[in-house]
């Protein structure tokens, strides 16, 4: 089954960190178009929270970190247990870090755990599914409000295995987006671009993509 060019409804997407604001918008958005979604996060009782306002069945909760490569194969399990497979995995965690003159040790490690590490689990975890069904992985990744060099190196490797996974498995129908969110974007706005793209017709490769001001 590839998902590609089909209607929302019937689609399954693993949104992480859907307990933080531009996730959770992202979700909502998802599910209001009759996508089901697997919500993964730390926080367990905004994500319980979410899964009740979704309802109807078509979203479940898990709770995950998303730099602990275990917890982002239970994801993936999770969807294909509920809904039956995964089209999109909605990337959109993100640790952000101080200023380089104000950076500790524990800054760092969180960082890099979470805004590349956790991705490159994420993906790894994700492709076998997607795969499956020409699905596509998505990279949420937003312009800091404050200067963050650590965010920025991680989205600008981030964005080389992208493409190095688009040249190594377009072939197959897997998509991979960098989905940038520029100003005045939401994570609303951001869901609304993915829906756009997974309509599209075409075959598997590497995008980017800019939501709101560039």
């Amino acid at each position: 089954m590839s998902s590609v060019g089909a209607g929302p409804r019937g689609w399954v997407a693993a949104v992480l960190d859907a307990a933080s604001p531009w996730g959770e918008a992202a979700a909502r958005r998802l599910a209001a178009s009759g996508v089901r979604v697997v919500l993964g996060g730390r926080s367990r009782e905004r994500l319980a929270a979410l899964e009740g306002e979704i309802g109807g069945g078509r979203a479940v909760a898990v709770g995950v970190h998303p730099a602990k490569r275990h917890h982002l194969e239970h994801l993936v399990e999770a969807a294909v247990e509920e809904f039956g497979g995964l089209d999109l995995l909605l990337f959109a965690a993100r640790a952000s870090a101080p200023p380089l003159s104000r950076l500790d040790a524990g800054a760092l490690e969180r960082s890099v755990d979470v805004n590349f590490r956790g991705l490159v689990y994420a993906l790894a975890a994700a492709l076998p599914a997607l795969r499956g069904r020409g699905g596509t992985f998505v990279y949420l990744c937003a312009g800091p409000e404050e200067p963050d060099p650590l965010y920025e190196a991680a989205r600008a490797a981030a964005g080389s295995l992208l493409r190095a996974a688009g040249s190594e498995l377009g072939g197959e129908g897997v998509r991979f987006c960098e989905l940038v969110a520029g100003g005045g974007a939401d994570g609303e706005r951001a869901a609304g671009e993915v829906l756009r793209l997974l309509r599209e017709p075409g075959g598997g490769g590497f995008l980017r993509r800019v939501c709101g001001a560039a």
